[in-house]
């Protein structure tokens, strides 16, 4: 009774005293391990809490206050992460206890304690739960975001969605006091607004999406999910064909945040853009920017590949041969790298040749193997043979080519081919034998003006 009056005076190192001397004179007696309980639980005293509550939930089956002192245990338990002992307690009370006036919170901690241990799928049976029995407790906006988190988890992107819209509209009314550490209201509305926009972005809904990222960047411009918002907006706005937003998000991240890991991507993916709406100049600067500032990026090759991609397309064929050669330099090795450093060697091979330097041509296309090339492949052999004079090897490509392929427009150039080579070794006879007998919808203008 000492104990206890000196816990109504506020006085707890004097009540803790008595308590403990009163504990050894009476150690069958449930009120004193309880109230001792409450107050190594009031200095966060966790583990001399727990050996409290446990001697009421081993001993004393019939205590009155049984249902608050496994709340207490199971509350402890949570504080020090160890979820499994934390569950076993907060399911008892919610067996035996339906009533408790602790109920809410044992239920709300027993499906945060499922969600910390990765148990998604019981989680969100525990947070529904919590949600249908407590529509106006304190845990009701909290349990709305968790079980949003659960349903993004699962993939259920639309509940997911509805969960944290109901989360923002409830967040008003909440006084997040009401639960103890490890919940903060910004924290919460901030991650609610990625969710949501997530969410969106994963139902293909990126109008949406757009919307609840560019609330993120309003209401907490400092947000550390800012460098991947802005990637997901830029993200959001290409599949909305809203292509300049989508360059200036893109942009935006790598000006803001230079060494994010997106940041070589989104530079890419600007170049891209860029390169799509035909703003060649443009894209060639953003390509060179990244092989400058990201060397090492995934992108680098790529990025090469496009701004020779850019230069043939604005007829500057030496310059496109000079990047498809850097970007046979910075591949990788593998099946997958060997396949694209064909496809490159076959447009550097073709830039040499527009460049007039058929030489140069000829070593790219000798890169590629002879057993197994392509009809593509096999032309421009040809192609690039006939260039250098090399009038037999340049028959047995384009030759190659008519009995591999069924595709028109290279048959046609293959039969050019071989009427340029007749052509240019003055067999004008049979040059117009072999014109006769091409199939007329194969014959170009060219071959007529031969």
């Amino acid at each position: 009774q000492k104990g206890l009056t000196y816990l109504e005076q506020g006085q707890a190192e004097l009540a803790m005293q008595e308590l403990l001397a009163a504990l050894q004179k009476e150690p069958n007696n449930p009120d004193i391990y309880y109230q001792l309980g409450l107050l190594y639980l009031k200095q966060e005293a966790y583990r001399k809490a727990i050996k409290m509550f446990q001697q009421i939930a081993d001993r004393f089956p019939a205590y009155a206050q049984r249902d608050g002192a496994l709340y207490h245990l199971g509350f402890c338990h949570f504080q020090l992460r160890a979820y499994d002992p934390a569950l076993a307690a907060f399911a008892e009370i919610a067996a035996k206890f339906p009533a408790s006036p602790h109920g809410e919170l044992a239920q709300f901690y027993q499906a945060e304690s499922a969600w910390h241990t990765d148990d998604v799928g019981k989680a969100t049976g525990y947070y529904l739960e919590l949600l249908r029995r407590f529509p106006t407790g304190v845990t009701y906006p909290v349990g709305l975001f968790r079980l949003g988190q659960c349903h993004l988890t699962l993939g259920n992107f639309s509940e997911a969605a509805e969960a944290f819209k109901k989360f923002l509209a409830a967040a008003d009314a909440w006084q997040p006091d009401a639960l103890t550490g490890r919940y903060d209201l910004n924290s919460l509305l901030e991650q609610a607004y990625y969710a949501l926009g997530q969410s969106y972005a994963a139902t293909n809904e990126p109008a949406k999406a757009v919307g609840f990222f560019r609330d993120l960047l309003s209401k907490f411009p400092q947000s550390a999910f800012a460098p991947d918002v802005l990637y997901r907006l830029g993200s959001a706005h290409e599949t909305l064909g809203s292509h300049q937003q989508a360059i200036d998000a893109f942009r935006a991240l790598r000006q803001d945040f230079p060494d994010d890991k997106s940041a070589d991507d989104a530079l890419f993916r600007e170049g891209s853009l860029q390169y799509r709406l035909e703003q060649y100049e443009q894209a060639i600067r953003a390509f060179e920017e990244l092989l400058q500032a990201y060397p090492a990026s995934p992108n680098a090759q790529r990025a090469s590949v496009m701004i020779g991609n850019s230069y043939v397309i604005t007829r500057q064929p030496g310059k496109a041969a000079e990047y498809y050669e850097k970007a046979l330099q910075t591949g990788a090795t593998g099946d997958e790298t060997a396949k694209i450093n064909r496809q490159i060697s076959l447009a550097a091979a073709i830039a040499h040749y527009h460049a007039d330097d058929y030489a140069k041509a000829a070593e790219f296309v000798a890169a590629i193997p002879a057993a197994d090339r392509s009809a593509e492949e096999q032309y421009w052999n040809g192609e690039i043979a006939f260039r250098l004079y090399e009038y037999d090897r340049a028959r047995d490509a384009f030759a190659a080519v008519l009995k591999s392929t069924e595709e028109p427009s290279l048959l046609q150039r293959a039969h050019l081919g071989l009427l340029n080579i007749l052509y240019a070794q003055e067999q004008w006879a049979d040059a117009l034998k072999m014109a006769q007998d091409i199939p007329r919808h194969l014959l170009t203008p060219e071959a007529f003006l031969l």
